[in-house]
């Protein structure tokens, strides 16, 4: 009778153990995204409607299990990047040089196709790194942008300037899975040396 209760009492801790260690494991397999962070789920994720296997699933403002040993998970960060820019010397159509004063808030996108992008490149990557990729797209977009105008151009016309600059930057943005949030030019130094203060 003794074996019988030790027995029973011995299966009773192993039902409470087994369900107690079942309940860490969802607990530690039950992983939550702030709305400011989009999870990157990734490893074995399965297909899509059409039978395509998923690189990654991605989640924003919920909650997913993550399968141990099969798949694993990073976040983004959808917080703004802000982007002082000072491009120096630029040379315009008749070669005249021309400083910009300006700053770019740019952000992870959580439209999905962007978002994928995001994942595939900037998965990993730090906040400076980012900015630093990103102002080599604004410079190289400025530089190019300037480089078609003539000072009077851009002077008599400001507005299709900045309209142009952020339709080009944010075309090379979404490359990267970021997308332009605003732009501002505080300012535009011609050959006379005087600044002409431009507010958006």
């Amino acid at each position: 009778m003794a074996n019988g209760f030790m027995a029973t009492t011995g299966l009773m801790i192993l039902s409470i153990m087994t369900i107690l260690m079942s309940f860490i494991m969802v607990r530690m397999c039950y992983k939550k995204c702030p709305p400011s962070k989009i999870m990157v789920i990734y490893g074995n994720v399965g297909m899509d409607k059409s039978g395509t296997t998923l690189r990654a699933k991605y989640i924003n403002g919920s909650a997913a299990f993550i399968v141990p040993f099969i798949q694993t998970y990073e976040f983004l960060d959808l917080k703004p990047i802000s982007i002082p820019v000072e491009l120096r010397n630029a040379l315009s159509k008749e070669h005249t040089q021309i400083d910009i004063f300006s700053t770019f808030i740019v952000g992870i996108s959580e439209e999905m196709e962007l978002m994928e992008k995001a994942g595939e490149r900037l998965l990993g990557v730090s906040v400076a790194e980012i900015q630093r990729l990103a102002k080599e797209i604004i410079l190289g977009q400025l530089r190019l942008i300037i480089g078609t105008l003539n000072v009077e151009d851009i002077d008599l016309n400001k507005e299709k300037f900045v309209d142009d600059l952020y339709k080009n930057v944010e075309k090379e943005l979404n490359k990267l899975g970021l997308y332009l949030i605003n732009n501002s030019i505080s300012g535009i130094k011609g050959p006379s040396g005087k600044k002409n203060y431009v507010e958006i």
